[in-house]
């Protein structure tokens, strides 16, 4: 395989598909079963985004499947604010369905959580974030290639791909903060409200010792918008202890690899997860689209630095399994 791009020079190269005989078994261990998926899913409600009323009924932007209303009315009122940012997109319901999947798995709920717990060194907070105060978590998530070779071949080169190609979730930034606090701005009344009937009702359920908060996930295809959440983490998350390092094994050599408990591996560990559901167990497959092929292939143009493709050139570098592909940025 070489590349095609004008101005860089590629020696020819291989790659070599290889596994642990374990993964799958690993994979089965760990993943939420289908059904529990399914049922957390049907339990959340998302809330309408201008007066944001909870949802039993959702009334989607036709234009964007980024925004969501009560009525018309209430899209009507909205219109004068949303209409700068409501840009068409492929993917017939938005990233929606997925973030709803994604955030109805135990494992990768859990991992965010923990990812917020280290980022905000919540067992050290002073400020009772979560009480007293919301916090955001924020993640940038794209779709890639579930297979390997077809996202190294829209990396590196210009050869056709299946027109129908199997793309899973990835993320590929966490980042999180406190509204109000280290130059962040506060929230908005109706936000702070919206976090307020949400910790009252996270101690109404039976659960006055969680930690009550958002977290909102952007899109990379459509990154003008971000789909947020309300967000519960469990006290249990406070007491990981992060001086265990995560263990990995090498489907190469069969070495154990060791890795810190931090952001990073976090998210190394989730795409890993995701990437290892060989049967779309986790729901967070779907047909790639025009646009998130393109970000990858523009991905090797030095030249074209849009934050989606920033983000994934941090991603490649970060994460082992894209440890030794060529880089043109």
């Amino acid at each position: 395989m070489a590349s095609i791009t004008d101005n860089t020079e590629l020696s020819a190269f291989h790659l070599v598909r290889t596994s642990h005989p374990t993964s799958q078994q690993t994979f089965r261990r760990f993943a939420t079963p289908k059904e529990i998926i399914k049922a957390h899913r049907n339990a959340s409600r998302v809330a309408c985004t201008n007066c944001t009323t909870i949802l039993e009924k959702v009334l989607t932007c036709q234009r964007c499947k980024s925004v969501w209303y009560c009525s018309k009315q209430c899209q009507k009122n909205d219109w004068s604010r949303h209409k700068p940012t409501c840009t068409p997109v492929e993917r017939s319901s938005g990233i929606l369905k997925l973030v709803d999947n994604f955030m109805a798995n135990e494992l990768l709920y859990n991992m965010i959580a923990l990812c917020t717990v280290i980022d905000l060194d919540l067992p050290n907070d002073k400020c009772r974030a979560g009480f007293d105060i919301p916090f955001m978590a924020h993640v940038d998530v794209s779709v890639e290639p579930s297979d390997a070779f077809n996202f190294v071949k829209l990396f590196l080169t210009e050869e056709p791909v299946d027109p129908k190609l199997e793309g899973m979730v990835q993320i590929n930034r966490f980042l999180s903060y406190i509204p109000g606090h280290s130059g962040h701005p506060p929230f908005p009344p109706e936000r702070m409200e919206m976090w307020k009937r949400a910790r009252a009702q996270a101690t109404a359920d039976g659960f006055p010792d969680r930690l009550v908060g958002f977290v909102e996930f952007v899109y990379n295809v459509n990154d003008n918008h971000s789909l947020l959440t309300t967000f519960r983490i469990s006290p249990d998350a406070l007491t990981t202890d992060i001086s265990e390092p995560f263990s990995f094994i090498s489907g190469i050599t069969g070495a154990r690899v060791e890795k810190p408990v931090n952001v990073a591996t976090c998210m190394e560990l989730m795409n890993g997860h995701i990437r290892a559901d060989k049967q779309n167990q986790l729901q967070l497959r779907a047909e790639m689209t025009k646009a998130d092929i393109a970000i990858i292939r523009g991905s090797a143009d030095e030249e074209y630095n849009r934050e989606a493709v920033r983000l994934l050139r941090e991603k490649v570098a970060r994460e082992g399994l894209c440890a030794n592909i060529p880089k043109f940025y």
